[in-house]
């Protein structure tokens, strides 16, 4: 691929979701660098487009909805104070399901030591990943990074149980994320995104990336028969790119801890300045 058509992928790739595919359709991509990549013409390509935006639509109602919106693992007050009884956080004044996020539940707490944030593991992430996330989190906080700060409990460890489900308390970080971030927002992302890998690259902790691109093809094949309903032709695209991908992938290139989920959904600024 030439330079310049990479660098139009890159810059599409920002708008992410349905935004990608408004994007698409209204600004015309040239045909030419259309053809060359999916050897289909302009107009297939947008009616493709459309058929995928129609099918978000739907699919964002019946499903996304409530899927964003879930809190898996619900639980009492009783069960609450007595989780917390085990750490020394004083009493349980207040607590109040965060149903944002899609992968855990998340509670925000309120007790006589301050607000805390807990997260119960669901089922996508692996319990023998836990010391490493955790042990992430505590080095970045102890070299002064805007990240939470794990808690230990009464028992001298950070991972907790509750109602079947591995925990972990954390600490409350003020600020709220934006929907829309300006040059000097994005400035002061990458400055703590550079600090982030400054800090862990001498870190003994490893963990593979397991949506990197050899998850990728096993990803597709899930949801392969899918692909044909939102257009015949979208199948013979994806594997094509991936045949493509996965040929050209580099090897030995540097590696280290990198924030994998870097949205602005996931980054908080309080008084304009980034705050986690």
């Amino acid at each position: 691929m030439k330079d310049n058509a990479i660098n139009d992928i890159k810059n599409t790739s920002i708008k992410v979701g349905i935004e990608a595919v408004e994007y698409l359709i209204k600004n015309s991509i040239d045909k030419n660098k259309l053809e060359k990549f999916y050897t289909k013409s302009l107009e297939e390509t947008k009616a493709a487009l459309k058929h995928t935006k129609a099918w978000y639509t739907n699919y964002h109602k019946k499903y996304i909805n409530n899927w964003i919106m879930a809190v898996y693992t619900k639980l009492s007050e009783k069960k609450l104070k007595d989780f917390f009884s085990k750490y020394n956080l004083g009493k349980l004044l207040d607590h109040k399901e965060i149903k944002e996020g899609i992968e855990n539940t998340n509670y925000f707490i309120l007790t006589e030591k301050g607000k805390f944030i807990l997260t119960l593991y669901e089922k996508r992430v692996e319990e023998k990943d836990l010391p490493f996330f955790i042990s992430l989190m505590k080095n970045l906080f102890d070299k002064k990074f805007p990240s939470p700060e794990p808690i230990i409990n009464r028992n001298g460890n950070y991972i907790s149980e509750i109602s079947g489900k591995k925990a972990a308390v954390v600490s409350f970080i003020e600020g709220n994320a934006k929907k829309v971030l300006n040059p000097n927002d994005c400035f002061n992302v990458g400055v703590n995104t550079a600090k982030l890998h400054s800090i862990t690259k001498d870190l003994t902790g490893k963990r593979e990336n397991k949506l990197s691109v050899n998850s990728w093809r096993k990803i597709y094949n899930k949801v392969k028969n899918d692909c044909s309903k939102i257009h015949p032709n979208l199948p013979n695209i994806i594997e094509k790119n991936l045949d493509l991908i996965e040929k050209k992938w580099p090897e030995n290139i540097p590696s280290g801890i990198i924030h994998a989920d870097l949205f602005p959904d996931n980054i908080f600024f309080k008084a304009n300045k980034m705050s986690g």
